[in-house]
């Protein structure tokens, strides 16, 4: 089993996530996230970046994976909504929607984050 197998295990990628401090960094350093903020999350896995954000944002994640979704749905359903859907459709959701404070796209496919603010 390569690398790439082991990350489609949603657990095993947020365990990784979490013994490098990615997510909290990431979250502390460059999203910083202010109460109520609505975020749009286009490649959201698991959704553990929830766990350190406010309570209270607006959270919205979008997968192809749809065991990521499910895993998401099952930890945070409470506190989100998950789509398994594409980036088009996510994007597209993006342009129909108003109000998103942030659209981040942090993926595993290209190991580069992207953070956008939407004015």
């Amino acid at each position: 089993m390569g690398f790439r197998a082991v990350l489609n295990r949603p657990a095993v990628y947020e365990l990784l996530q979490f013994l490098f401090g990615y997510r909290r960094r990431l979250v502390r350093e460059f999203i910083r996230p202010t109460t109520g903020m609505k975020i749009l999350d286009i490649g959201c896995g698991p959704a553990s970046i929830l766990k350190y954000l406010p309570k209270d944002v607006e959270y919205v994640g979008y997968d192809l994976d749809a065991r990521y979704i499910a895993y998401a749905q099952r930890r945070f359903g409470d506190r989100g909504r998950f789509y398994c859907a594409s980036v088009a459709q996510a994007l597209q959701q993006a342009q129909d929607a108003t109000g998103f404070d942030l659209v981040m796209a942090i993926g595993r496919a290209s190991c580069r984050e992207r953070v956008f603010r939407v004015v």
